[in-house]
């Protein structure tokens, strides 16, 4: 009636019948809008339709929507038949919140068309126009608006559509840059008083278009006041040097900061190295840490030469005095390989003697120069003076001080050449002095000091990372040995679980040395037969094995095997160390095979004797050399036959209950003792449940005992027939035999 939407358009264009467009009784499966009927109403197909004359406001299908089905928006819109109260293109609302979800949360004011089109995607605010006050032109015009306004700040999108927009921005606000607070006040106030800007302007604008065009220089010519306000003025040496010189253009810049320092080097006259190239390399950039460090040492006018004389060095860790002062610079300042001469290495050059003077000694000194002071003094001077070189201060050598070895015991009464073996010709500085890395072959240590000079007859046996390496204070040898005499020993009885790491077992206290330590056939180099483990027994292990046979033959050794009991190990799990015979875990007096051999042992079993289950082998019928090899080792028993009972016991079922998929005998027969016990679930083990009929019937009434194939009788238990004739007359009585059989 109101002569809008589809309906209404049709009416005023005189159709009012509505089975123009919706043909009836065309059955219950047709619907009623189809294409043809959207054809009746002018159009070429339904996807034709773009909502014209839809609603009192316009509401066309553009961009996005018009690729819509039409049920993404008309849920019903392909139901053949609506429920009561359902309704297929009526009820919705143009409002884009109905459909999309509102990334504002509310917060904006505009309505969602003033921004937002159907064509371009949500994110290209494709309808907004950008205010004149910042009107996106040139690298601005192409940025993402989320970019600039950046989500949740202070001007994201939401903020700007609010009630109470944020104010205008300055290029600062979004843009980095390297200029100082103090730099942009300075500037812009010179900049207003010299008429290069107006009051009022962006401090950027002083120097840059706001184009972008030439960001990387100052659209301006600098005036040496405003240069001067970057805090360089423009003086002498600097007066008369063009721009280019210091201020160069960087290529493609990729790093903003890196580039500016290149570009912009220096807010100081004096920070020299700033701009020019250092020539020490940097050797005082961390040495002088104050302004001007440059200045310390050279003038503003000229650079050579430096003003550094005998006061300024005596400021550094090497004083020059006595003959030192009489050498030139260049002496001990020397050019650094592959450089040129301005880089020669001012900072860094040793004050030690033997750096620049032969060292007699070969540096054998120095190593302890920051552990053994003499007098305060190190290097050199712990012994001679800078006057001369021949003048000693000490007039004995304190040997001990000096190469932390202490002459004690029968050391002290040795003459120095006894270890210090003159060589056969003289040295650079006239010596024969023999060292002890040229005539013993390695230089001298702490830890190693005997075996340096006296052969080790233990080769190295107590020198392991486990082991102690000192003993009361006292190191290698020393910790057993004394210095007077090498056959004394500090402590009168080796502690052998504290150096050999095997603490002589039960019994084994009590054997002499020589019964594991076999003395060897000939002496070695140091005239001593002791039997070391390894060379008697083939292998360093401590274990029984290593020594003693095993007559299990490692049975009892797999990883499935306990490797402790009671806190032992090996044999001692199970045997007493005293006596090998008696037994130290299980039941009194017997093995416990349940923990060792993980077979449940129980009633009768436990009444058996070993060698029921495990005969002793008889060693002399005809096995031959592996039982002469076995004999060697003591009793050896025989394998039992299985785990199983059918190992040991013939099966009374003949079978029957053989297979993968039967059960083993403990599952009837709970009891080894009386193997007559059963304890069977019909219901569970078999395929024929027990009725109330049956369930009081004798088990013999159906199991039967029967003739075997192949001689004998057992009970039959399978297989039996499960139907009523199989066992019943048609009578209803049983058909079993009188004799039993079956």
């Amino acid at each position: 009636d109101a002569g809008v939407g589809l309906h209404g358009a049709q009416v005023e264009s005189g159709v009012e019948d509505c089975t123009v467009c919706h043909i009836e009784h065309a059955g219950r499966g047709f619907p009623l809008v189809s294409e043809a009927s959207f054809r009746k109403a002018g159009f070429d197909s339904l996807l034709a339709y773009k909502h014209e004359g839809l609603g009192r406001e316009p509401y066309g299908l553009t961009g996005a929507h018009d690729e819509l089905a039409c049920e993404r928006c008309h849920e019903n819109g392909d139901v053949i038949f609506l429920e009561r109260g359902d309704q297929r293109f009526r009820g919705l609302s143009q409002a884009c919140d109905t459909c999309h979800e509102d990334p504002h949360e509310g917060a904006m004011v505009r309505e969602c068309a003033e921004c937002h089109g159907q064509v371009e995607k949500f994110e290209r605010h494709a309808e907004y126009e950008h205010t004149l006050d910042f009107p996106l032109l040139a690298a601005h015009g192409e940025q993402e608006c989320k970019e600039c306004h950046e989500p949740e700040s202070e001007y994201s999108i939401e903020a700007l559509g609010g009630d109470s927009p944020p104010v205008d921005r300055t290029c600062a606000a979004c843009h980095e840059h390297q200029h100082s607070k103090t730099f942009l006040r300075e500037a812009g106030s010179l900049a207003i008083g010299l008429g290069l800007i107006e009051s009022g302007t962006l401090d950027c604008l002083i120097c840059h278009d706001p184009e972008h065009e030439s960001l990387d220089f100052a659209a301006q010519d600098w005036d040496p006041e405003l240069h001067a306000a970057s805090g360089f003025p423009l003086l002498e040496p600097h007066a008369d040097i063009e721009c280019g010189e210091c201020h160069f253009k960087v290529e493609d810049p990729v790093d903003f900061e890196a580039d500016w320092m290149e570009r912009f080097p220096g807010r100081d006259a004096a920070d020299c190295e700033i701009c020019h190239e250092d020539p020490h390399l940097g050797q005082f950039v961390k040495a002088i840490p104050i302004k001007n460090a440059c200045l310390e040492c050279h003038s503003e006018s000229h650079f050579v030469p430096a003003g550094f004389g005998f006061e300024s060095h005596a400021k550094t860790d090497f004083p020059l005095e006595f003959k030192h002062r009489a050498v030139a610079c260049f002496a001990c300042h020397e050019v650094p390989a592959g450089k040129s001469t301005s880089a020669r290495q001012w900072r860094g050059v040793s004050g030690a003697c033997a750096d620049c003077h032969d060292d007699a000694h070969d540096g054998a000194f120095d190593a302890l120069a920051e552990l053994q002071k003499f007098e305060g003094r190190t290097g050199c001077a712990r012994c001679h003076t800078p006057t001369g070189f021949s003048e000693i201060i000490q007039d004995e050598f304190d040997h001990g001080l000096f190469t932390a070895f202490d002459l004690g015991g029968a050391h002290q009464k040795a003459e120095c050449e006894a270890c210090h073996v003159p060589t056969e010709s003289a040295d650079a500085f006239a010596r024969v002095f023999g060292r002890i890395e040229v005539n013993w072959g390695a230089k001298w240590e702490p830890k190693k000091a005997c075996i340096l000079c006296h052969a080790d007859p233990h080769d190295g046996a107590f020198d392991a990372a486990d082991l102690p390496s000192s003993e009361n204070g006292r190191q290698d040898c020393a910790r057993c040995h004394t210095e007077l005499d090498w056959n004394e020993l500090h402590e009168d009885k080796f502690d052998h679980r504290f150096w050999t790491g095997y603490e002589l077992p039960q019994g084994h206290d009590r054997a002499d040395c020589e019964a594991c330590h076999l003395p060897t056939v000939t002496p070695d180099s140091l005239g001593r037969r002791f039997g070391r483990i390894g060379a008697i027994h083939g292998t360093p292990d401590p274990s029984c094995q290593a020594c003693h046979p095993d007559p299990h033959f490692a049975i009892f050794d797999g990883p499935d095997m306990p490797q402790q009991v009671e806190g032992q190990a090996s044999c001692a799990r199970c045997h007493n160390l005293n006596l090998f015979a008696e037994l130290l875990v299980g039941p009194p007096e017997r093995f416990d095979h349940d923990l060792w051999t993980a077979s449940d042992i129980q009633s009768k079993h436990l009444d058996q004797s070993c060698d029921d289950c495990h005969p002793l082998i008889d060693k002399g019928v005809g096995l031959g050399r592996l039982l002469e090899g076995l004999s060697r080792r003591g009793r050896v028993r025989a394998a039992a036959p299985g785990r199983t009972c059918a190992a040991c016991h013939e099966d009374e079922h003949r079978g029957q209950f053989q297979g993968p998929a039967t059960a083993a005998c403990e599952v009837c027969h709970t009891s080894q003792s009386d193997f007559t016990d059963l304890d069977f679930d019909h219901e569970v083990g078999s395929r024929f449940a027990l009725d109330d009929n049956h369930r009081d019937v004798a088990c013999d009434a159906c199991h039967g005992r029967v003739d075997w194939p192949g001689g004998g009788q057992t009970v039959l238990y399978r297989p039996l027939g499960m139907l009523c004739a199989d066992c019943h007359s048609a009578g209803g009585k049983p058909s079993k035999p009188e004799d039993g059989s079956r």
